[in-house]
């Protein structure tokens, strides 16, 4: 599974209506091929801070994603109403329950 991460730091004028538009974009990233799950999270200490992660099956399909016309539009968003300067992106590649966690540590 590979999980994205866009994180944005809104404009503090904008951030209601980024928020407006990342909620309006989670259904139809859903619906895209071999997207696993997508949530919008809003920092608990700074309102202006929302990240948008998703789960996708495979690398190939979250490629897929980022030239899709739906990413498009959400990076025409993030870059008017962040002011264009406040966004990272992180992809996570490698996952592990909770048993390679408890190896780590040597547990059992």
């Amino acid at each position: 599974m590979i999980v994205s991460t866009i994180r944005i730091r809104a404009h503090p004028q904008h951030q209601r209506e980024l928020l407006q538009v990342l909620q309006g974009m989670l259904e139809p990233i859903r619906r895209a091929a071999g997207c696993r799950a997508a949530t919008l999270y809003q920092d608990v200490d700074n309102e202006n801070v929302l990240s948008l992660q998703a789960d996708w099956g495979t690398q190939a399909e979250m490629e897929q994603h980022v030239r899709s016309e739906i990413f498009t539009v959400l990076r025409g968003a993030i870059r008017t109403l962040s002011g264009g300067k406040a966004a990272e992106a992180r992809v996570l590649s490698w996952m592990a329950g909770k048993e390679a966690i408890m190896a780590l540590r040597g547990e059992k």
